[in-house]
């Protein structure tokens, strides 16, 4: 099997976003590998995909199991029970183009 090459991820990247013109297009980017005194950080594609996506303006989502836990620990005083947080996280989730990179 032949390995992507970062143009084969755009085309792909490409052909999502023309195909579902209703989503975003959003760029995560892995930040285990960036250095602290650096500018700019080289990243390569890899992976993309049709997904659900939330923001915090921290952080990302892109796993509905992970947003559920954010709103049960950013609710946890109130009387905030798990099917409130799903319903929550179900609601404040939204369809995009996921493409997912890394430092190189």
């Amino acid at each position: 099997m032949k390995t992507k090459t970062q143009l084969d991820f755009l085309r792909e990247a490409v052909a999502l976003a023309e195909a579902n013109l209703d989503r975003e297009i959003h760029f995560c980017a892995s930040s285990d590998e960036i250095l602290e005194d650096s500018a700019w950080t080289s990243h390569e594609i890899s992976r993309v995909e049709k997904g659900l996506w939330y923001n915090t303006d921290e952080q990302i989502f892109t796993n509905l199991d992970d947003v559920i836990e954010h709103f049960m620990l950013e609710y946890e005083d109130d009387d905030f029970g798990e099917k409130e947080a799903e319903e929550m996280a179900k609601e404040a989730m939204k369809p995009a183009i996921l493409i997912y990179t890394h430092a190189s």
